[in-house]
């Protein structure tokens, strides 16, 4: 056949080397930024021409956008063919075979670091966006046709396969085809949307930044075309964990990944939304400048592949206290049966600690509240470390680690001559799947009952205790509704009132322990602390925007809290002051805890080079240093809550509560309140 071919214009187009061949026809170069593909007679259709011919009227020039540019005709002005720009790029250096196999990736770039692979992913979504923009869709999005000269540079080949307008894409590959068209048999037939194109850009980032591997690939799975149908995907994201994602260097870059990005894979992967094109890049260009801050470690390939915490529980907030079970809600008993019952004492067994604390009676009733009027300890256990993934106790850990604290309070009950002690757990009790052992172990041991508290019990007696030890500097109007967050260990209680009476109440699993075991349960050797704290602010954040975007959370939204109290050791740290006594009806700014944060923040980083090292100190010994890093830290992850529902309820300032559930029980027992 002649190698000399024409433009509309008549002008001749002289063919050299052959440079490819494939089923459809020849790839030659004509000069050194131009080639020509020649079609086979056989490939040569009406709507084939159509095609090309509509591409070439769109008139794109975006280096490193290989379309047709100029039709070529024979010598019998029949088209054959077109003109489109040379890709300036070695054999070898398809994505397929660069990026997309891990060892070739480390041979081919070695100096790459994850700043390279934004960079590769935003110069594809930018050529994507001008193709989108002009009414083309890739559709058959495949590693093979797209060439990487570095990260800024890349070329898509083989373009007249695209969509364009309405002539379609003929073609597919599975791991970039969306689930409702994966049983489409013939390509041909179907006008894909932008919709099924945004599925196969998130597959596309994703085997970017996990070289090559789909985001359906999992342990036991079955093959990836039923796992896209089945949206099975794996991954985890905060305390959503199947445990099924691949093990080993996989489980690792998906940790290190920024949350912000890890949402956005699992959000089309899980949720079946689709982020767009725009979407993409704004991810994208905020975790760029996150990985140049070192927030996030840079290396495509962890450094370390050993976890520093396993087998701890991300969730004490799925279960409540229904049934009305005397086993594990009788939280009374009489230590001096023959006394009159006037002196009573509390026992609170919190996911965090064992506290107990037994009131003067008499002063109370004739004088009113003050803390000079009680004696009161609690000792941290850390409970809620004994619950496994599974959520079951450890009941050798708790034999060991709570007992002998529960016993030491018992002690001191009998010392102060408590004729009634009424002992009440919380979040971590609430969770254990066998809390009807452990209750029957502190029988046992301790011989006292123990009461389970409710969601919505918890929530009403700690506000008993806020309503009756409050000082007369805070006035509440009894008009209007005031909003509670009693942050806890194991969840965090969002409690709606007026006049006292409770509006409505909803439980977040966002307790300061679950905090610290998400932050903790993605980390290696070399996990860097500010990425752990980055990432708990926009777990926390999605959380509550969930939350609030929910059902559930409507009665909150209509009908606004005008007043807000918090409890928990995070807001109580932050008010700078020691002891209840002085943190109590504290008042605290946004900017003030914003202010607290920072200084936490900055004494973790200053004092641990990373999460492991700070982890040591967390589960080592009982010591006073351990207690006040432990403050340091949890207070560090639980006032990015307060901040994020100040802003969503607009209330600026914040009163704190210094005296909590186990005063709230003491005096719905002295005053038989719960009658």
């Amino acid at each position: 056949m002649t190698k000399t071919f024409y433009t509309k214009n008549g002008k001749a187009i002289i063919l050299s080397e052959e440079l490819g061949k494939g089923g459809e026809g020849s790839v030659y170069l004509v000069d050194s930024q131009t080639v020509a593909k020649i079609y086979n007679i056989k490939s040569l259709t009406a709507e084939k021409q159509g095609k090309i011919l509509s591409m070439i009227e769109k008139k794109i020039k975006v280096k490193g956008i290989c379309v047709p540019t100029e039709a070529i005709y024979n010598e019998n002005k029949k088209f054959i063919g077109y003109l489109m720009p040379k890709a300036d790029v070695e054999k070898g250096f398809e994505m397929q075979t660069c990026v997309f196999n891990p060892e070739l990736l480390k041979k081919k770039f070695p100096k790459w670091t994850r700043i390279n692979l934004v960079n590769l992913s935003l110069s594809i979504l930018n050529k994507i966006k001008v193709l989108h923009d002009n009414n083309i869709i890739v559709g058959d999005i495949n590693p093979f046709n797209i060439l990487i000269k570095d990260d800024n540079l890349i070329f898509f080949v083989d373009t007249d396969s695209y969509q364009v307008d309405n002539y379609v894409c003929p073609v597919g590959t599975v791991h970039f085809t969306a689930p409702e068209i994966q049983n489409i048999e013939n390509f041909s037939k179907l006008i894909r949307t932008k919709d099924h194109e945004y599925f196969a850009i998130a597959s596309l980032i994703f085997m970017i930044f996990h070289p090559g591997k789909s985001p359906y690939a999992f342990q036991g799975g079955g093959n990836i075309k039923e796992n896209i149908i089945g949206m099975n995907f794996s991954y985890p994201l905060g305390d959503e964990d199947n445990y099924l994602a691949p093990q080993g260097m996989w489980e690792y870059i998906w940790n290190e990944l920024s949350y912000e990005l890890r949402k956005a894979f699992y959000t089309v992967f899980k949720e079946n939304y689709r982020l767009t094109v725009t979407d993409w890049i704004t991810v994208l260009e905020t975790y760029k400048e996150d990985l140049t801050q070192g927030i996030y470690p840079i290396n495509i390939f962890p450094s370390s592949t050993e976890k520093i915490l396993q087998g701890r529980t991300i969730n004490m907030n799925r279960r409540d206290i229904k049934e009305n079970d005397p086993a594990i809600r009788n939280g009374k008993t009489n230590l001096r049966p023959n006394a009159d019952g006037a002196n009573i004492g509390v026992l609170e067994l919190s996911t965090k600690a064992v506290k107990f604390i037994v009131g003067d009676t008499p002063a109370l009733k004739q004088n009113g509240f003050s803390f000079d009027y009680f004696f009161r300890i609690a000792d941290k256990t850390e409970t809620g470390m004994g619950l496994d993934s599974d959520n079951y106790m450890d009941l050798d850990f708790y034999s060991s680690k709570v007992i002998p604290y529960i016993k030491k309070m018992m002690k001191l009950a009998r010392e102060k001559q408590v004729d009634i002690l009424y002992c009440v757990a919380t979040a971590a009790y609430r969770t254990a799947n066998n809390r009807n052992e452990i209750i029957e172990i502190i029988k046992d041991e301790c011989g006292i009952n123990v009461k389970i508290l409710s969601k919505k019990e918890e929530a009403i007696a700690t506000l008993t205790g806020f309503i009756f030890c409050k000082k007369d500097s805070v006035i509440i109007d009894q008009n209007l509704n005031y909003l509670m967050i009693d942050q806890g260990g194991g969840s965090t209680e969002l409690s709606l009132f007026r006049s006292n009476e409770i509006i409505d109440t909803y439980s977040l699993n966002l307790g300061t322990s679950i905090l610290k075991n998400v932050l903790f349960k993605e980390a290696t050797n070399n996990s860097l602390i500010n990425k752990g704290l980055r990432d708990s602010d926009k777990f926390i954040k999605d959380r509550l925007r969930t939350y609030f975007s929910n059902p559930k959370s409507s009665i909150l939204n209509k009908n606004k809290g005008q007043f807000l109290i918090a409890n928990g050791t995070a807001i109580t740290h932050a008010s700078g002051k020691k002891g209840n006594k002085d943190q109590h009806c504290t008042i605290l700014t946004k900017a003030g805890i914003e202010k607290s944060m920072k200084k936490f923040e900055e004494y973790l980083n200053d004092n641990y080079s990373n999460s492991k090292e700070l982890l040591n100190v967390l589960e080592g010994p009982h010591t006073e240093h351990r207690g006040k890093i432990d403050r340091i830290l949890v207070s560090r992850l639980g006032l990015s809550m307060f901040l994020v529902i100040m802003n969503q309820i607009n209330i600026t300032q914040i009163v704190v509560n210094g005296t909590g559930l186990w005063y709230g029980v003491y005096f719905e027992n002295l005053y038989n309140l719960n009658n």
